[in-house]
């Protein structure tokens, strides 16, 4: 809430926690008009939370924020000063990054600058097609009406699926060029965590059947979904290798 520019709003979507959030047990009771609740049952993943998000949202511009990260005091005001002379080709935008390891007993900072410019549409694209909602993205409300919302029948590349959309569409991103997001990496459960890896095999496959036009027209997009789905495929091997050295050690 220690932002520079306050013209904001926030939407809390609880995915069907155990817990029953309350805007009083969140924050102080002079900033409790600027946030709104909603609930799903369930957990019904990233992708169906905000959507739900942005729906309920009435800004101009929507930003993403997990639970676990945080904005810079001057992100908003920043983005906000970037979007606003932008046409309307310009979609979405994004920011530079910094990451703490929360994993061990020492929090250790490195930085993720992203260039400004490009020498062309296609190293564009293929810049914004490696990026998730957490790198500090921030979309027109506009751009939903265009392309539609997040897919929630996906849970592990809803981010780059939703980008490809945009992407398609004839939209592009701009930089916010300023370190707009902190993101924690910590040992708790993670998308990216072993077990994920079939899933996230299938959801590459459907991703790359999906927008096999597009792929087709941005080959390096394309021959980097292709290396991902080969390193997951690798790693699924390893792990199904060491769980069978770890029972056949174990039975003796």
């Amino acid at each position: 809430m220690n932002q520079t520019y306050q013209a904001f709003e926030v939407i809390v979507v609880d995915d069907g926690s155990e817990l029953e959030l309350r805007a009083a047990d969140l924050i102080d009771p002079g900033w409790r008009q600027k946030v709104t609740i909603v609930r799903n049952e369930r957990s019904l993943g990233a992708a169906a939370a905000r959507n739900r998000g942005i729906r309920a949202a009435c800004g101009e511009y929507v930003s993403f924020l997990d639970d676990d990260d945080e904005f810079f005091p001057d992100f908003l005001e920043k983005t906000a000063m970037v979007l606003s002379g932008t046409p309307e080709s310009i979609g979405f935008s994004w920011t530079n990054v910094k990451f703490i390891n929360d994993a061990g007993s020492r929090s250790v900072m490195r930085g993720k600058e992203f260039r400004e410019d490009y020498a062309s549409d296609e190293e564009l694209v293929f810049e914004a097609t490696s990026i998730g909602t957490g790198f500090g993205v921030t979309v027109k409300r506009a751009c939903f009406a265009k392309v539609g919302y997040f897919d929630p029948s996906l849970r592990f590349v809803e981010d780059t699926e939703f980008f490809i959309r945009l992407l398609a569409s004839g939209l592009r991103p701009v930089l916010v060029k300023t370190f707009g997001v902190c993101i924690h990496n910590h040992d708790l459960d993670r998308l990216t965590s072993t077990e994920k890896y079939p899933q996230r095999l299938v959801e590459c496959d459907l991703l790359m059947e999906k927008h096999e036009d597009f792929l087709n027209r941005h080959q390096r997009v394309l021959a980097r979904l292709s290396m991902v789905k080969t390193a997951i495929h690798r790693r699924i091997v390893r792990t199904r290798q060491r769980e069978a050295v770890r029972q056949r050690w174990g039975t003796g």
